[in-house]
């Protein structure tokens, strides 16, 4: 196994969902929601966008574009760590799928204490995002 400062995402999401398997379909049915919120409030989101990484367009697009790869892999993102590694955290999306795990063991308030402290060590705010 490779050093927790030498994983890229990819390796990071794989070990999370090996550690985790029960949490996949939990977890992609929270994107799945958060994509359709965003694109249910895309109006309102625009209208309140501020100073961002990513220009409002650009995020959205990349949220449509998690949105189908979700629905068109469900089955084996739900149930394969590797292909929700290999498939979600892509260099194009990799940024806010890392951004949502956060959300969804934080802002949902999960209740596993060991769940919540991995995601976090994993996907710490302070990395930079490694890409393979």
């Amino acid at each position: 196994m490779k050093a927790l400062d030498n994983m890229t995402d990819r390796d990071r999401a794989k070990l999370l969902l090996m550690l985790f398997p029960g949490e996949m379909p939990s977890l992609i049915n929270y994107l799945l929601e958060m994509c359709s919120a965003l694109e249910e409030n895309a109006e309102i989101i625009k209208r309140e966008w501020t100073a961002s990484k990513l220009a409002y367009d650009v995020y959205m697009q990349k949220h449509a574009m998690l949105k189908r790869l979700i629905t068109g892999n469900s089955y084996n993102l739900r149930n394969d760590p590797e292909q929700f590694a290999k498939r979600l955290l892509t260099p194009e999306l990799q940024d806010i799928v890392r951004q949502m795990l956060v959300q969804y063991v934080t802002l949902r308030r999960h209740p596993d204490q060991d769940f919540i402290k991995v995601v976090l060590l994993l996907f710490p705010d302070d990395t930079i995002n490694k890409h393979e």
